[in-house]
């Protein structure tokens, strides 16, 4: 964890913006010709002066004659054309806004490449969960036991049971508010046999009494009252989680057979407070 965040930081100060290789470029033309320009200035004022087509009252000091007179011109030249602004104005900006940044606890990861880019934005995405919210400790709001009348039906408290037994293997922050409202709600011990994460879609584990899956909602199909129930928690800013269970008498049953037995039979609603900056945030962007 300590060397993605050395890795983003170092990322965040070396990595430049467009605008900073277009200055580079431009430079990389303008001095050479800057150059040539103040020598030849050079050249023209010191030939004039010395071939005598200039009268010597135009020589405003004693010290050096014609080629001090002539130089003067030369390096007005270079300090008046030569793009070092150019060069130093886009590294400046982006550093001084990437300081200020980050005394507001902000790194832009990508350097002066996301801080250029970002100022063309006209929409932002935000992660909800711990970024505008504080995602210390959430905790379960809402919670719906979805009775069943077939035999293959599990107890609300064996249902909770398998659930906190699956969430106590994971780290996520949903998983710790289930956990807790399940153990205030006295779930009943179970046995594991195999608990599995799948990625994107959930838990899935095997008890000494029951089966329970992960939210495989496009096979198991959701009722229309509950996908109401959902889409309202969902409007209100809050995390959803779905638990299917149901007893299957032998493990080495068909996936697909083992599906076919199990039913969504509890809905969850998590959420945590928001960030008291969140709100200003957001209105000011």
């Amino acid at each position: 964890m300590l060397d993605q965040i050395v890795k983003v930081v170092r990322e965040g100060q070396t990595r430049r913006a467009l605008i900073e290789r277009v200055a580079d470029t431009l430079t990389s033309y303008f001095v050479p010709v800057i150059t040539l320009l103040a020598l030849s200035t050079l050249i023209i004022w010191l030939t004039l002066g010395l071939s005598g087509v200039l009268p010597e009252n135009f020589i405003d000091t004693d010290l050096g004659g014609w080629p001090l007179w002539s130089l003067q011109f030369a390096i007005a030249v270079f300090v008046i054309a030569c793009p070092c602004g150019i060069g130093l104005a886009a590294p400046t900006a982006l550093f001084v806004g990437g300081g200020l940044a980050a005394q507001h606890g902000i790194l832009a990861k990508g350097g002066g490449e996301a801080i250029q880019e970002a100022s063309g934005l006209d929409c932002i995405v935000f992660d909800k969960t711990g970024t505008l919210t504080q995602g210390g400790e959430p905790a379960i709001t809402d919670h719906e036991y979805l009775t069943r009348d077939d035999a293959r039906a599990a107890d609300e408290k064996t249902i909770l049971g398998v659930l906190k037994k699956l969430e106590e293997s994971s780290s996520h922050p949903i998983a710790k508010a289930a956990v807790s409202f399940c153990e205030s709600r006295e779930a009943r011990d179970v046995g594991t046999r195999r608990i599995e994460e799948i990625a994107g879609k959930g838990m899935k584990g095997s008890f000494t009494t029951e089966t329970l899956e992960g939210q495989f909602v496009e096979v198991l199909g959701i009722p229309s009252e509950v996908a109401e129930t959902l889409y309202s928690w969902k409007t209100q800013g809050k995390s959803i989680a779905l638990v299917a269970a149901g007893i299957v008498p032998d493990t080495k049953f068909p996936l697909a057979e083992i599906r076919s037995m199990s039913a969504i039979s509890n809905i969850f609603a998590a959420s945590d407070p928001l960030r008291l900056e969140a709100s200003a945030v957001i209105k000011t962007l």
